[in-house]
């Protein structure tokens, strides 16, 4: 009974011991598990992983440059890594406040190249934000419609969330859209935000998604009334001849082949 006791009393001696080492090694796991997610999660985005994140980190230019200054091709510094990257890029589409922070690319020819393709040239679901082939956005000359097109995404990515757009008081309080093409800075503001579809080729109706570009003001008036008919609410921003607009365009499940639209106008 005295030898069994004696074990007993031992055991309870190195019992919290045994614990307490335990607990130690398991903090630590846990720590550096965790210094290693937060390393990961600090590194600066890939164009990559821009095209695919919401609210991408730019990449920082060199220190002595201007990142709003423009390199030997006229680029802006803070977009010449992407560039590089991948020549099809021609800008950014950032708004405040919002998952909308992507490059948009260009490819005249191959209008949908990136319909199913990532900014690295990967395959994604998702896509990336592209620029219309029939839209001039630069250096010298811009047509009166930019308009760019994105995933409706589940997950809230790309175009995921534009539908928002169809809530006066969201529209009031993310009205400012930056659109920077490769050479310029682009500010604009809203105008107008509406639900659509793409017709059948021989209905003879409003189709915002053929307007580029206004060689009258006629034909300016005319878009401008469409858009104003189908939109949702008075912005209380207009537009003119001259002006030019930037056309977001994704899909909507409102009807077959249904498109939820927000035009905005450039004020800077």
């Amino acid at each position: 009974m005295k030898k069994s006791a004696s074990k007993s009393s031992a055991m309870n001696r190195w019992l919290p011991r045994i614990c307490f080492g335990v607990a130690f090694v398991c903090l630590v796991i846990f720590c550096g598990v965790s210094f290693i997610q937060m390393s990961h999660r600090s590194q600066p985005a890939s164009p990559a992983e821009a095209a695919a994140t919401p609210q991408a980190a730019r990449q920082t230019p060199e220190p002595t440059q201007d990142p709003w200054g423009k390199n030997q091709e006229g680029i802006l510094n803070v977009y010449a890594p992407y560039y590089e990257e991948n020549p099809d890029m021609i800008g950014w589409l950032n708004i405040p406040g919002t998952e909308i922070d992507y490059p948009v690319v260009q490819t005249p020819g191959n209008n949908e190249k990136y319909f199913r393709k990532g900014f690295d040239g990967s395959y994604s679901e998702a896509g990336t934000l592209f620029l219309d082939e029939h839209c001039s956005a630069g250096p010298k000359a811009y047509t009166a419609n930019l308009m760019i097109y994105g995933h409706d995404m589940n997950d809230g990515t790309m175009f995921g969330k534009l539908e928002e757009y169809a809530d006066p008081e969201y529209g009031k309080e993310h009205k400012t859209i930056w659109f920077d093409t490769i050479y310029d800075r682009g500010e604009y503001q809203l105008l107008a935000a509406f639900y659509s579809k793409v017709y059948y080729t021989t209905d003879t109706c409003f189709k915002y998604y053929q307007f580029f570009d206004a060689k009258t003001p006629a034909e300016f008036e005319n878009y401008m009334d469409g858009i104003t008919s189908l939109a949702e609410y008075d912005t209380g921003v207009t537009a003119e001849y001259g002006d030019i607009l930037l056309t977001l365009s994704t899909c909507s499940t409102h009807v077959e082949n249904g498109r939820f639209v927000v035009v905005a106008k450039k004020v800077n």
